[in-house]
């Protein structure tokens, strides 16, 4: 059965495996302010790499997030319609379980992993998961944590781990960066097949699985205005 996992949360990020073998991974930088126009075309490509076709996928999963709000809702929409269409299953996942899945973890026993996202105005949005004999599981939602907090909330922790170093590290002290793994991309494949995240049953229940992961709410920036010829003021 042929399974796909995209992830828009921080940039592009696509696999395709077929019972529990990887066919193909994928990764893309994405510009802050790209067009979304870009992610059909990539999908595609990206599927045709491996000889397959979006109509092959029996079954998506979808990254959730947290990361950038019109990434989230793009990535979320694109695959929901590619279901709608040809009648695949779609289930989301956390982006931030696929980077806790990327940490490098000698022998967590049961020790808090950290994930850490960009929160903007000085703040880290922290996702805390531990790795038990059911899998790699939250043990908190994720909260916004102003960067003097986060000593105290990552002291208890095996690791720490994220995807934005040039942003996250600068809020950090020289003791606390030295504890964080950087990796360079979120790896789609993580969230084929995570131990311990069986499919949702019920259609009802699928549907509900892929609301994004909003800590809080959009901050709204007004629309630049293009220029559409004549003297310039």
């Amino acid at each position: 059965m042929i399974e796909a996992a995209l992830d828009t949360s921080l940039g592009l990020s696509l696999a395709v495996g077929d019972g529990g073998k990887i066919l193909c991974r994928q990764s893309l930088a994405r510009p802050r302010h790209d067009s979304d126009e870009s992610l059909a075309p990539w999908v595609q490509e990206s599927l045709a790499s491996c000889d397959l076709r979006v109509e092959n996928v029996v079954r998506w999963t979808v990254g959730l997030g947290p990361g950038s709000f019109a990434g989230l809702r793009c990535g979320i929409a694109f695959v929901r319609g590619i279901c709608l269409l040809s009648g695949a299953w779609c289930r989301g996942l956390p982006s931030s379980l696929a980077l806790a899945l990327q940490a490098e973890v000698a022998a967590a026993g049961g020790s808090p992993i950290a994930v850490l996202h960009d929160g903007r105005r000085g703040q880290v949005i922290l996702s805390l998961y531990a790795l038990n004999g059911a899998g790699m599981l939250p043990t908190e939602p994720p909260v916004a944590v102003p960067a003097a907090e986060l000593p105290a909330r990552l002291e208890a922790c095996a690791v720490a781990v994220t995807a934005q170093p040039d942003a996250v590290l600068p809020l950090l002290d020289a003791g606390l960066r030295a504890r964080v793994q950087s990796v360079s991309h979120i790896d789609a494949g993580r969230l084929l097949a995570p131990a311990g995240w069986p499919w949702p049953e019920g259609a009802e229940v699928l549907e509900r699985s892929c609301e994004p992961i909003y800590v809080r709410p959009a901050v709204f920036v007004e629309p630049v205005t293009r220029r559409t010829g004549g003297p310039t003021p």
